[in-house]
């Protein structure tokens, strides 16, 4: 009596887990395919050089730990799988300039769990490019050419300012007409081109700098109103502050003297601004307070106004020395000599000035024996020498402006 009462004990425990089993509501299979990602949304190419930028949307991003990219060319059936970035962006790159390329992109979330993949998309990398009056490093006009380089059928947006502002599409042509923004300086313009599959290409740009006026800050020369003679080195300097351009002094009734920024020629610094030159004067160049004048041209090629250096210049020419003639005897007499000497035919002639010295190496600090102030009297006699003792001469020439050669 005891086991039965046990046995009915049991059944009763049985079947009381058996309802409660049947009890139990079953998992649904909507609730297990909830737990995959959605596919992406929203694809889109930016195309450029050999290389497609891909953007995307993740539709339940929380449940996204990374996405699959697919690739195939229009020519392929089978994508493959090009990528498996953590963001909602990817870069292909090392691809062929002309071909379409299909894209597809798929969310992978937990588990590995992967969503289908998004609606394709196509793709064609090309070169896309804006010039500026052909690549030209300045411009003194605002008003410049672009060069647009595109594939057949592109569109293109073009801005100042890397926003694009209110700026439109319009078909691309070979060169086009463009003003830049207002102001000197460093200017870029912008260019976004639209292709034939309606993908837009990476933002482009070039740049030029506009230049639109020269200035001539200073001009000096280092002679201080002192007479100058050939040979002797003037140092002229002319500030512009800018390089690259092109710097001389002009010497009134005088030559035209370029000047360097490249640290040669008696310049300083090259590149800083400051136009230098160490003028060595040629024989014949000769001027009397001559002013001195700057010119400058920019890289950009604005003219700059003259500006004259303070004080003036004055270069001469030394007088052409004559040859003295060695005495003949009738020349010679027991307390004198008859000097001769060959004809300077100097237009600012002054006189000629004849020294003596009793040991070799006449100069003008010897004693002075005479002056011959006529141009065409090429002789002189020196008296009241001493007997059987031997002189030295030297003739000098001096011309009006006390400059002298002997």
């Amino acid at each position: 009596m005891k086991h039965k009462n046990t046995r009915m004990f049991l059944a009763a425990l049985f079947l009381v887990g058996l309802s409660w089993a049947c009890a139990k509501k079953p998992t649904a299979p909507e609730q297990i395919f909830e737990s995959f990602p959605k596919p992406p949304v929203n694809l889109r190419a930016e195309v450029s050089d050999r290389k497609v930028t891909l953007y995307w949307v993740a539709q339940d991003s929380g449940n996204v730990q990374s996405f699959k990219v697919f690739r195939n060319t229009v020519d392929e059936t089978t994508p493959v799988l090009v990528g498996t970035p953590d963001k909602m962006t990817f870069v292909d790159k090392g691809l062929t300039n002309g071909v379409e390329y299909v894209y597809r992109v798929s969310s992978v979330g937990q588990g590995q769990l992967e969503s289908e993949q998004s609606e394709p998309i196509q793709a064609i990398p090309n070169i896309f490019s804006v010039l500026i009056n052909n690549g030209g490093e300045f411009v003194n006009t605002s008003s410049v050419s672009l060069t647009l380089n595109a594939p057949t059928g592109t569109f293109v947006k073009l801005s100042n300012e890397p926003t694009f502002g209110d700026a439109q599409f319009e078909p691309v042509v070979a060169t086009r007409d463009w003003l830049l923004s207002p102001g000197d300086g460093v200017k870029r313009v912008y260019a976004v081109f639209l292709d034939g599959v309606g993908n837009e290409s990476s933002p482009v740009s070039d740049d030029i700098v506009l230049d639109t006026q020269a200035i001539i800050f200073s001009v000096s020369e280092n002679t201080n109103g002192r007479l100058v003679v050939n040979g002797e080195v003037i140092h002229f300097t002319l500030n512009a502050t800018e390089p690259d351009g092109n710097a001389s002094v002009e010497i009134e009734n005088g030559p035209t003297v370029p000047l360097f920024d490249n640290g040669t020629g008696g310049d300083r610094t090259a590149g800083d601004g400051l136009y230098e030159r160490d003028y060595v004067v040629p024989f014949g160049v000769q001027t009397d307070r001559a002013t001195v004048t700057g010119h400058f041209t920019d890289r950009a090629g604005n003219v700059a106004a003259d500006l004259l250096a303070p004080g003036v210049v004055s270069i001469q020419t030394l007088p052409v020395a004559v040859t003295l003639l060695a005495p003949s005897s009738s020349d010679i007499g027991s307390s004198s000599v008859r000097l001769n000497w060959t004809l300077n035919s100097d237009g600012d002639f002054s006189e000629y000035r004849i020294y003596r010295a009793t040991a070799a190496g006449v100069t003008l600090q010897s004693t002075l024996a005479g002056t011959v102030t006529d141009q065409l009297t090429t002789t002189f006699e020196d008296t009241g020498l001493e007997s059987n003792r031997e002189y030295f001469y030297r003739v000098y020439v001096f011309d009006g402006f006390g400059l002298s050669s002997g």
